[in-house]
């Protein structure tokens, strides 16, 4: 559970990234939505994965074999989680990622008012659709689940 949480630590911090900045640059491509989350995020994953590399790989040279194993499997999910979370989600999210307000893999939510009456039975305009940053962390985790399930 420990290496899940590590390993997932990162990505989202990315996707999370690539979701602010349609919402707060107005940002609408894919490629200029993943330049902010890596400009923006980019040197703290960096430096998020190296401190935690380094601080347990100083348990590997242990003489109790618990803790030397211990430190081998966070090394390597640190070390992989930021492989993919510096090169392989980018790449993904810039090519499959959403854009605009397309490409989310979740229908677009309403807005509603306070006061307005939810009628289920109208479409949706073009101005009441929105997409949520929500939807897009379901992607890029859909997105890093795959790959993981690939190793």
């Amino acid at each position: 559970v420990l290496v899940i949480g590590v390993s997932i630590d990162y990505q989202l911090h990315l996707i999370m990234g690539y979701s602010d900045a349609q919402v707060a640059e107005r940002i609408q491509d894919r490629e200029g939505r993943c330049e902010h989350a890596l400009g923006t995020l980019g040197s703290s994953i960096l430096a998020g994965s190296l401190t935690t590399i380094i601080s347990t790989s100083f348990l590997l040279f242990t003489t109790i074999v618990f803790f030397s194993r211990f430190a081998f499997i966070m090394v390597m999910a640190a070390s992989i989680a930021l492989i993919y979370g510096i090169v392989v989600l980018p790449a993904f999210l810039s090519t499959f990622g959403p854009q605009n307000e397309q490409g989310s893999v979740c229908s677009a939510s309403r807005t509603r008012n306070d006061n307005s009456i939810d009628n289920s039975n109208e479409a949706p305009t073009k101005s009441s659709m929105v997409v949520r940053s929500d939807q897009t962390v379901r992607f890029g985790l859909l997105i890093y689940l795959g790959l993981l399930g690939m190793i």
